[in-house]
């Protein structure tokens, strides 16, 4: 009667290769990251585009053509051209073109790198939370029984007259509320693995709810601290600085000018007054194009660029503000988690099998009433879960450090 099925479902962290797995296939399986994948071709192609000159222009046509009479030949300029022309940006555009392209590559990069994290994080919090309640739900099923046993023992003892009919009624009530405990811990069971699925976009076989991962434990706050510079969350605001820095390059050189060059030839027919071949033309042009009026317009563009680069650094400093807050969060649930797991392991789990087991034996000699044996099983089902979920939360606490240290 008094040997429930408590210590036995106690966590044990095992080695779990199933997870490290479930992690690549989460990542392999992400549409944002598949999304983010291309776009960062996507700044690669143009800055590859963006180092090149703009293509050139070719015209053809006919000129000096007589409207009134005559044709090719009548009129000594009248001529067929052909003609190339070649633009070249600013001094500098094309440069600062390729590099904030690159930035916004090197920034994509990042970002995917960002998703991961998050996705891992994610995904281990779910699976431990998945874990917690399938365990959860083994040990409330498996003290079912003890019970049901407690039901058949107090029908005997009231048959003969020795206890009273409501401790038949008590027992009876506690099988019922463990049978709706099932129930909802059934559907909470449920619950965790669909969010586990959604993440992995793939169906778990029910087994793979019960192995913790074998993760190893350190913690030394100056070198977590010192890792927050190279979060990917901060590096995208420098790669986003960049990309601003390089704006700020396009804006200075559109002060500079815009040269073209223009070669073209012009083919004549017919003979000149001496009877002699009519000569063909060749031209050659450069044309220049730079504000002189409108120089408000390149010092208004320059100051916004200024000031969006200036707001990048605000933003930098806000995110590592953000992360340093998160990190000492997640170092004080840690230490507070083990403290807790310490307690309960040297004082509140032996104190509540040792209140269940003198219950029990008071309740055997006379000296004690059932609804004491109830409450002490009861409680000590309750700090096991309380236990065990405080193991689950640890691992919780270990996978946000990873997630914010980038281990």
């Amino acid at each position: 009667m008094g040997c429930m099925h408590v210590a036995s479902l106690t966590f044990a962290t095992e080695a779990s290769p199933t997870l490290s797995q479930l992690e690549q296939v989460a990542i392999k399986n992400d549409p944002d990251l598949a999304r983010l994948h291309l776009l960062a071709e996507r700044y690669g192609a143009i800055a590859e585009g963006a180092s090149y000159l703009p293509d050139p222009q070719i015209r053809g046509g006919l000129a000096n053509f007589p409207v009134q009479g005559g044709g090719f030949t009548s009129e000594p300029m009248t001529q067929f051209i052909v003609g190339v022309r070649q633009q070249i940006p600013q001094k500098g555009m094309r440069i600062a073109l390729e590099a904030e392209a690159r930035a916004l590559e090197e920034m994509t990069l990042i970002e995917v790198q960002l998703r991961e994290s998050i996705l891992v994080r994610d995904l281990r919090h779910a699976w431990l939370d998945w874990i917690f309640e399938t365990r959860a739900l083994n040990l409330v099923r498996s003290n079912r029984s003890f019970f049901e046993d407690l039901v058949g023992i107090t029908r005997h003892l009231y048959s003969v007259g020795s206890h009273q009919q409501q401790d038949v009624i008590r027992a009876e009530l506690e099988v019922s509320r463990l049978d709706d405990q099932i129930l909802q811990r059934e559907q909470r069971v449920v619950d965790a693995k669909t969010r586990v699925e959604e993440l992995l976009g793939d169906n778990l076989e029910d087994n793979e709810g019960t192995r913790l991962p074998d993760w190893q434990f350190t913690l030394d706050e100056a070198q977590l601290q010192s890792q927050l510079i190279s979060h990917p969350s901060v590096r995208m605001v420098d790669a986003q600085k960049e990309s601003d820095e390089q704006v700020i390059n396009q804006v200075k050189s559109t002060y500079n000018a815009v040269w073209s060059i223009d070669v073209s030839y012009g083919k004549r027919d017919g003979t000149g007054l001496n009877g002699s071949s009519r000569p063909d033309f060749a031209s050659a042009m450069v044309t220049m194009s730079r504000p002189l009026f409108g120089r408000s317009k390149q010092d208004s563009a320059l100051k916004a660029a200024i000031a969006m680069k200036s707001a990048r650094e605000q933003k930098k400093q806000q995110q590592l503000t953000k992360l340093k807050a998160e990190l000492d969060n997640a170092i004080s649930d840690w230490q507070s988690l083990v403290s807790r797991l310490q307690t309960y392991q040297d004082s509140i789990v032996p104190q509540s099998n040792n209140l269940a087991q003198a219950s029990l034996q008071a309740y055997r000699s006379e000296s004690g009433t059932f609804t004491e044996v109830v409450q002490g099983f009861v409680l000590q089902i309750d700090t096991v879960i309380a236990y065990e979920k405080l193991h689950v939360q640890r691992l919780a606490a270990w996978a946000q450090l990873d997630y914010l240290t980038g281990h």
